[in-house]
C-alpha cells in the first residue's frame, strides 16, 4: 500500500505529507484508490504524541532545512473515539459479549480524544444527533420491512453496512 500511495502522491504532483486512502472491494478483494488528502492536521495530536510532527516536518522542508527522522515516544496513551466505540458497543455488543472491564480498559490509560471536547461538545452532538437519526430512520424501516427484524441475518448485514 506504501508504494501505491507514493505512486499516487508523484503522479498528483504532491510534496510533503498526505493521507491515501484506499479500499478493498469485497467483490474481488483488490484494493481501490478512494482519495488522498494533503491536510494532516486532523490526528496532528495524535501523531505528536508518537514522535510524528508534521508541522515541524513541513516547515523544515519549506525553510529547505534537514527534515529529521521521527523518533519513537513511548506514549502509554490510548487515541479514544467515544462516538464510534459507543456506537460499536450498542451494536456488537452483546454479540462479543463484551464486559463492562474489557469494554473500559482503554479508557484506564492515557485518553487523546478523537472527538470530544468539553471546550467544544458541539462536534461530539453533532456525530451523535446524525447517528440517532441514522437509528430512528432504521428502526422506522423494521417496522416496514419484515426480513429487518432484530437479530436477523439480513439486519446485521444491514448494521455492517451502514456503520
Amino acid at each position: 500500500m506504501r508504494d501505491a500511495a507514493i505512486a499516487v502522491l508523484e503522479k498528483a504532483g504532491v510534496r510533503g505529507a498526505a493521507c491515501v486512502e484506499f479500499k478493498m472491494d469485497p467483490r474481488n478483494g483488490v484494493y481501490q484508490f478512494m482519495e488522498f488528502n494533503s491536510r494532516t492536521v486532523i490526528y496532528n495530536r495524535l501523531h505528536r504524541r508518537c514522535g510524528l510532527d508534521f508541522a515541524a516536518m513541513a516547515w523544515a522542508e519549506a525553510a529547505g532545512q534537514p527534515i529529521g527522522r521521527p523518533e519513537p515516544v513511548r506514549w502509554p496513551g490510548v487515541w479514544v473515539n467515544l462516538h464510534a466505540d459507543l456506537l460499536y458497543s450498542a451494536v456488537h455488543g452483546r454479540r462479543e459479549q463484551l464486559g463492562w472491564s474489557e469494554f473500559s480498559a482503554p479508557y484506564r490509560r492515557p485518553i487523546l480524544e478523537a472527538v470530544w471536547s468539553a471546550a467544544d461538545p458541539a462536534p461530539f452532538l453533532s456525530q451523535c444527533n446524525h447517528t440517532l437519526c441514522r437509528c430512528l430512520r432504521a428502526a422506522f424501516r423494521w417496522n416496514r420491512a419484515p426480513g429487518l427484524q432484530p437479530g436477523s441475518q439480513l439486519l446485521e448485514t444491514s448494521l455492517r453496512r451502514r456503520f
